[in-house]
């Protein structure tokens, strides 16, 4: 395994180097990227159920449902 590094502005740090604030600091970045891609995930999960559910409805949708403005009442 490769020891972790941090970039910034082109440069790479050595972790081990770091602080040991700086390590935790890291450390709490690398959780938070972890904590993001598992979200994206979801959010794409979310995503195609939404269109298979918004599908699925257009599927039971009848001429005789629609609406004017005058039918809606407030």
């Amino acid at each position: 395994m490769s020891e972790p590094t941090y970039t910034v502005d082109d440069k790479q740090y050595q972790v081990h180097k770091f602080t040991d604030e700086g390590k935790i600091v890291f450390n709490y970045l690398v959780e938070i990227q972890q904590e993001i891609n598992i979200f994206q995930k979801k959010i794409e999960i979310l995503k195609a159920a939404s269109i298979t559910l918004n599908n699925k409805l257009n599927e039971t949708l009848t001429d005789s449902m629609v609406t004017t403005l005058g039918d809606v009442v407030d």
